[in-house]
């Protein structure tokens, strides 16, 4: 298989962290660990053994040096943001945390796949901008703070990994999938249940136990998060936002907007635009 290696000299403009709005689809590998996480818009990771990882907003990969893969772009309001760490500078921060951590995570047989729940997201897009305001510049002060990010990053592969001893089933598995795309996410709640051959009951219960909510609270959620994307893009009107993801209402949607975020729809559109 061809690819080109990406090296240091690739990021010298950004050392740290990059924002992402199109990528080269070609295969690819570094030689340095990279953090992703997908910010708006969907994508599929296709590393090199031909299995391919469908991405939406939250979902995050560690690429290793000897990973080869390309990322395919499949939404037109896609973004992702990398962070690059050198690999003597993962192994001291692995080690820090457990002694066998790095060795698990260069030794597996694929990438790495976790999910950033929307606070840690949007804590992460705030925390990163400071580099923005470097550059390509390095100091001692731009590298602790990176390696206080990196350290959070991995804080939260550990954390994948002890929820992933409960493993879903396969058909819950494939329902999630089901349910990040619009398309599902505004039906209605009954609408979605036919999807499956299981009672709203019964789904709520098995949300209850691998996700710690209802079935619901679970597609509410989905809702939000998405509506941020739409909202972010300046295309659409609050009304047009909140029937694309299913309520009737606009004032039902403001309501759980403010729950999940604590300010309106129109205040989360004023402040990004500022």
């Amino acid at each position: 298989m061809y690819y080109t290696t990406f090296n240091e000299s690739t990021i010298k403009d950004w050392p740290y962290t990059n924002l992402i709005f199109s990528t080269p689809a070609n295969y690819h590998n570094h030689t340095f660990w990279e953090f992703s996480f997908v910010i708006s818009g969907s994508s599929q990771n296709i590393v090199e053994n031909g299995k391919a990882y469908t991405l939406f907003p939250g979902d995050a990969y560690l690429m290793r040096p000897q990973d080869i893969h390309c990322i395919k772009v499949k939404s037109s309001l896609y973004r992702h943001r990398d962070i690059y760490i050198s690999t003597e500078r993962m192994k001291q921060l692995c080690d820090a945390l457990s002694p066998t951590l790095y060795e698990t995570l260069n030794s597996d047989k694929t990438p790495t796949f976790f999910k950033l729940d929307s606070f840690s997201l949007n804590v992460l897009q705030e925390q990163l901008k400071v580099f923005n305001l470097h550059g390509g510049n390095r100091n001692e002060l731009l590298d602790a703070y990176h390696a206080s990010i990196v350290s959070f990053l991995l804080g939260m592969i550990v954390k994948s990994q002890l929820l992933s001893m409960q493993a879903l089933p396969e058909w819950l598995s494939t329902f999630i999938i089901q349910l990040h795309d619009i398309g599902y996410m505004s039906m209605r709640i009954e609408q979605i249940c036919s999807l499956t051959k299981y009672s709203q009951g019964y789904l709520s219960r098995m949300f209850k136990k691998y996700f710690g909510v209802t079935l619901e609270q679970f597609v509410i959620n989905l809702r939000m998060e998405y509506s941020t994307q739409l909202l972010d893009s300046n295309e659409y009107s609050i009304l047009q936002i909140a029937n694309m993801i299913g309520y009737d209402s606009p004032n039902n949607f403001t309501n759980n907007f403010k729950k999940k975020y604590g300010i309106s729809p129109s205040k989360w559109r004023k402040n990004k635009n500022n």
